[in-house]
């Protein structure tokens, strides 16, 4: 049996990237329901979230989105991240 993972990605202004980071997460042979992807986002000023959120949405995959209002890096933004995780 698998062990359940949650993923914790910290992007900020990554919309040339997070697309690929994704789908090559969900791509994965995990199975499905024992995977979580958490997505900070640190203040992005481009398409960061619209994107992440156009891929996962119809993942399968549980997901969440977080919005940091104003760059904390990525550090602290994994850090609070954490408590969101399931795994």
């Amino acid at each position: 049996m698998q062990t359940p993972v949650s993923i914790i990605i910290c992007a900020r202004n990554e919309e040339k990237n997070i697309v690929k980071c994704l789908k090559s997460i969900i791509a994965q042979s995990y199975t499905e329901g024992r995977i979580q992807i958490i997505l900070i986002n640190d203040a992005s000023s481009d398409a960061t979230v619209q994107l992440a959120e156009r891929v996962l949405q119809n993942s399968g995959v549980d997901y969440k989105i977080i919005s940091n209002a104003k760059q904390k890096g990525k550090k602290q933004s994994i850090s609070y991240a954490m408590q969101f995780a399931s795994h």
